[in-house]
């Protein structure tokens, strides 16, 4: 069975630790998304521990092989690419960890820019009521798609998984 350790405790919020569970890749997935919302529905999407969530999120929903990126669009397709990637040992070629360690050193900031960005994230005042009631609000006046609409799209999307499943398999 295919297991992966996940941090009780984010380290992205709490630091180094050591507290680690292990989960199923959909039970893994499921919690990093849970934790997200969680953070974003408790806090809003400018606090700053609800963006460090949702960029683990988004590491979680991109899936790299070779040189090319696939997006994961829910828990069953990142169980099915995780357990494919054991069985098989995929591993990032040198030409693709050398591209991805390149764009994850970035731009430079300057000087003092992370301190400067930390004042203004922690002096920030929170959503008021009132906003986050017109959000609500907005949310719940979208207008609702037809059955038939619904059940297009859904058929789209199932045909699409398949095909980039089956081009990805045959690669």
């Amino acid at each position: 069975m295919y297991l992966e350790a996940h941090h009780i405790y984010p380290k992205s919020i709490y630091g180094k630790n050591e507290i680690l569970v292990n989960l199923t890749a959909k039970e893994h997935y499921i919690v990093h998304l849970l934790l997200w919302r969680g953070l974003r529905d408790k806090y809003g999407t400018k606090y700053n521990d609800t963006k460090k969530m949702a960029c683990a999120f988004t590491q979680m929903h991109w899936y790299t092989k070779g040189m090319k990126r696939y997006e994961v669009r829910n828990a069953s397709e990142y169980t099915f690419l995780k357990i494919a990637q054991s069985e098989r040992g995929w591993k990032h070629t040198q030409e693709a960890k050398d591209k991805i360690s390149k764009a994850q050193k970035g731009v430079s900031k300057p000087e003092g820019f992370s301190e400067t960005m930390s004042i203004i994230a922690k002096n920030r005042p929170p959503f008021s009521k009132e906003h986050r009631r017109n959000l609500s609000i907005a949310a719940k006046n979208k207008p609702e798609r037809s059955a038939e609409t619904r059940k297009r799209l859904s058929e789209a999307a199932k045909k699409d998984w398949a095909k980039r499943k089956a081009s990805e398999l045959n690669k």
